[in-house]
């Protein structure tokens, strides 16, 4: 019999604001740009509810995690926006990064 090893359930952010795991380097090329029109906003439900800056036409993430269901789409209210050569989010009504 093998030993498992604990796992810590993840909650789910009733209002989308869990931040996004720390990016890998095989995730930097999906975030690169050189304007906004480069970017967009990706709502990711895998394990929780996060709003993840992806490039135009990147491919989101493998989901390795259970899909949740989210009260709000994550990245309702939030833009996507490229500052120094990666995308990012911001708030739809903040005018800069």
């Amino acid at each position: 019999m093998q030993a498992q090893e604990p796992s810590t359930p993840r909650v789910p952010s009733v209002d989308g604001s869990t931040p996004p795991p720390q990016p890998s380097a095989a995730s930097a090329a999906s975030t690169s740009c050189k304007a906004d029109a480069d970017c967009q906003a990706f709502d990711d439900m895998c394990g929780a509810c996060r709003c993840l800056p992806l490039s135009k036409g990147a491919a989101p993430p493998a989901c390795q995690e259970a899909k949740v269901q989210c009260v709000m789409a994550p990245c309702r209210g939030k833009r996507a926006v490229c500052k120094s050569g990666t995308c990012g989010l911001l708030d739809a009504s903040s005018d800069s990064m």
